[in-house]
């Protein structure tokens, strides 16, 4: 009967009916709790929900029952992935590897936790490793072209990817990955075409819709060099981006501090300058205020998600009456509505980068407070000013305004960083 049950889940689960199979193996469970097959398709059924946390018990479970089952573990280092403990997940892989030497899933399982951890060398060797067992592996493949895009090796990317389009034209996950190599060889409206098709075959394939909004903003001029330098920057190790950071702000430093102390030089050194300000200001608004120009697109438009309407709307608030209070308060000789406007169009840079983040996300949570905070302290700082003769309040907000602005690439960057180290 539980093998009944078994074989029924199994059937759903492969047509993505993973609440249903589900129940049927509860069922089985009920006549017999130990039963490690059931207890490791329930994790594989829990996974396919997204219910990441819950899938992790039982997975234990199975492997604790037959500790040398390489499915078993191969589930378990699945689960131990999407809990962010990618030692473990790496643990059992090459546990399962022992017992299954030849498992082109198991190497799969490994080049997506390298992928995911930024090590692209060893992403492209445990993806190639697969391949040698199981050629036509199409997830091996893509995970291939993805780590060859990364090592600058756009043009092996560009075979591979054809190569698995050959084999199977109706491979969405070929087709999108086809796009983003296009979009770093620089070939926007092909990328398009691509991204286009990877959405006929899958509308929900969001790697896909990522990339057709990305070729579509790529469009603008602007736009695009904020574009060739995210995409620059995602090759980069956690450490690496680090170093570029600081390095960035360490030269902006040196260079500020030659041009005040060096008068004849700064009309050739106030360009670098504001150049910089001007590329940092831009890399923390370009998503946002992309995204409004995105919702006037006929294609653009239906690619963007709720939440990203919504940013482009509060990016699009914060600049408008940021300019408006400029131009009143200049116009009508008032201080402290020019400094709103001023504050308001910093803000674009908080929403920018809280909308970066993941929506439900830790991140989002923590930059989403910190947006708040420097919200309240600028815009209540001018308005305690302009009401109160006692400026005490009114500066401390405005000085917590201004440390939170200067503090924020670093404290964004810190927080982005450590999300996208979570699957």
């Amino acid at each position: 009967m539980i093998d009944q049950f078994l074989e029924r889940a199994g059937i759903l689960l492969e047509t993505n009916r993973a609440d249903q199979a589900e129940d049927l193996i509860r069922q089985a469970l009920a006549e017999e709790p130990d039963n490690p097959r059931a207890l490791a398709e329930l994790a594989r059924c829990l996974m396919q929900q997204e219910k990441y946390a819950d899938a992790l018990p039982p997975a234990q479970q199975a492997v604790a029952q037959e500790p040398d089952h390489p499915y078993y573990l191969y589930l378990l280092g699945h689960a131990y992935m999407f809990n962010n403990q990618a030692e473990k997940a790496r643990e059992m892989a090459r546990s399962a590897l022992q017992l299954a030497p030849d498992s082109a899933d198991l190497y799969r399982l490994l080049a997506q936790l390298e992928f995911q951890d930024s090590r692209w060398e060893l992403a492209l060797f445990n993806a190639e490793k697969g391949l040698e067992f199981e050629p036509d592996h199409e997830g091996l493949a893509n995970l291939r072209t993805m780590a060859l895009v990364k090592l600058n090796r756009t043009a092996e990317a560009r075979d591979t990817v054809d190569s698995t389009l050959y084999k199977n034209p109706e491979n969405p996950a070929a087709h999108a990955n086809k796009g983003w190599v296009e979009i770093d060889r620089g070939n926007y409206a092909e990328a398009q075409k691509s991204f286009l098709e990877a959405l006929r075959i899958n509308p929900n394939n969001e790697h896909a819709r990522e990339g057709l909004k990305e070729s579509i903003k790529a469009k603008n001029l602007l736009y695009r060099v904020v574009l060739r330098y995210f995409l620059w920057m995602s090759k980069l190790s956690e450490g690496r981006q680090w170093l570029v950071i600081i390095g960035a702000y360490v030269a902006f430093r040196l260079v500020r501090t030659v041009a005040n102390t060096n008068p004849e030089w700064q009309p050739f050194l106030m360009p670098l300058i504001v150049v910089y300000l001007f590329f940092v200001y831009s890399s923390w608004v370009a998503q946002p205020l992309s995204n409004l120009i995105l919702r006037t697109h006929p294609l653009g438009k239906h690619a963007l998600t709720t939440d990203e309407k919504n940013g482009s709307t509060l990016a699009a608030l914060c600049l408008a009456s940021g300019l408006l209070c400029l131009l009143a308060g200049y116009f009508g000789g008032l201080e402290a509505v020019v400094l709103s406007g001023g504050i308001l169009i910093a803000l674009l840079i908080p929403v920018g980068g809280m909308y970066s983040a993941q929506a439900g996300g830790s991140a989002r949570r923590w930059l989403t407070v910190y947006a708040a905070v420097m919200a309240v302290a600028g815009v209540g700082g001018v308005a305690l000013g302009a009401l109160s003769a006692d400026n005490t309040l009114s500066m401390l907000g405005l000085g917590i305004f201004g440390i939170g602005m200067l503090a924020y690439g670093w404290v964004a960057n810190f927080v982005l960083m450590r999300d996208a180290r979570r699957y």
